[in-house]
């Protein structure tokens, strides 16, 4: 009994050491020589091996990105490793190469998705200034409202602001960089997208390394992200198309803009739309050829999210498809399944949540036991430090899951 009980420990220890299966991404930092997700002692062995010519060269193994791969780069590795390098280089979501000083101690924030993934770090003492974008979640972020705000294309006053980086969206940061002359401008992709799902471990990973807390993204990374999402594409995975219902995702701006994302099919959900992007609009006639057997609308945040607590909103917005007469026989308004969900839940680093959320209401024989509260819980505890109990408060799913 004693042996099996070690061997058991072993086991599972082996196992905890295993790379999760949902984050499968090569870190887009100078000095990740071997290209994995991450820059540990195994990249300064591969380095030393492609200077004794014992291993091919790779991009990343010129950690001084200087065009050479010596011993330098081996000394650049290991001070990544120790926290103590004076210049960090990454490959940024705009596929740019961006060298950044360090240590980082004022940083612009573009955005509350940017804001997110700092509460994660634990990098607030980190942030100067933030952009208008950072509070499109009343409420949400309480302890930032004392720092200053400046509008995203003030490049004046971020100059006046001498920040140490910049951070925007990807499809601003060419404009930004041009703008901001002399500043590092990074674009981090740190939404959940159809293109590609594994930016969002990778932004807040290199996010990590760029505020040497990259032990706090790891930690979320592998100890709620992939935590989350691994057992349900471990069990979606193995569905048959014909077990898989068939999801219309809708956005909130308007009737029949399609909002698709990698979300519906990790969750054991068709996307009925997958061929399409966010943001094209459909004839209601293609949804009804279609037909769905669960269709999804985006709630704003004047009618779901952290501060409000009454669904009248919700519920109308949900009653609004119901009873659009050209959807009265599609298969998800003749069987109820028309959900509205938080919006704001599918992006960022709560996406997560937004796939447990998914897969209760894809799934319910399934995930009878599965409660997505608790999980959306140690979110907000754990990774936020946001004082919210989700069971008391708010509007994210409605028709409620105990009603659905």
């Amino acid at each position: 009994m004693k042996i099996n009980a070690i061997l058991f420990g072993i086991t599972m220890m082996l196992l905890l050491a295993l790379p999760a299966a949902a984050s499968d991404y090569t870190l887009g930092v100078f000095g990740n020589a071997n290209e994995d997700g991450t820059i540990n002692m195994q990249d300064v062995t591969y380095t030393e091996q492609i200077i004794l010519e014992y291993r091919d060269q790779t991009d990343l193994a010129d950690a001084k990105y200087d065009g050479r791969i010596n011993m330098q780069d081996v000394t650049q590795i290991e001070l990544i490793i120790l926290g103590r390098e004076l210049e960090l280089t990454i490959v940024d979501a705009a596929d740019r190469i961006v060298a950044i000083k360090m240590p980082v101690e004022r940083a612009y924030i573009y955005n509350d998705y940017y804001l997110e993934a700092i509460r994660i770090l634990g990098a607030r003492g980190k942030v100067a200034a933030l952009s208008q974008y950072c509070f499109n979640q009343e409420g949400y972020f309480p302890g930032f409202s004392e720092l200053p705000v400046i509008h995203n294309k003030d490049y004046e006053a971020i100059l006046d602001l001498n920040p140490d980086l910049v951070t925007t969206g990807t499809w601003r940061t060419a404009e930004t960089a041009e703008k901001l002359s002399g500043i590092p401008v990074v674009g981090l992709s740190l939404t959940a997208k159809k293109a590609n799902p594994d930016w969002f471990p990778e932004g807040l990973v290199k996010l990590g390394y760029i505020f040497d807390r990259e032990d706090a993204a790891k930690h979320y990374i592998d100890d709620f992200h992939d935590k989350c999402i691994d057992p349900i594409r471990e069990w979606t995975d193995e569905l048959s198309e014909e077990e898989m219902p068939k999801v219309y995702v809708e956005a909130f701006s308007k009737p029949y803009k399609v909002y698709s994302t990698d979300l519906v099919t990790t969750a054991g959900g068709r996307d009925v739309f997958a061929d399409l992007s966010y943001g094209d609009v459909v004839d209601p006639e293609e949804v009804i050829m279609r037909d769905p057997d669960i269709i999804i609308k985006k709630m704003r945040g004047n009618v779901s999210g952290y501060w409000l607590d009454d669904p009248s909103g919700a519920k109308a917005v949900r009653e609004e498809i119901m009873n659009r007469p050209e959807l009265a026989e599609v298969t998800a308004v003749k069987n109820g399944r028309v959900y509205t969900v938080n919006g704001k839940l599918t992006y960022g680093p709560s996406y997560p949540v937004a796939i447990m959320y998914y897969a209760k209401l894809f799934h319910p024989e399934h995930f009878d036991e599965f409660d997505p509260r608790a999980v959306h819980q140690e979110f907000l505890t754990e990774f936020q430090e946001f004082d919210f109990n989700v069971y008391e408060h708010g509007v994210f799913v409605y028709p409620p899951l105990d009603e659905s």
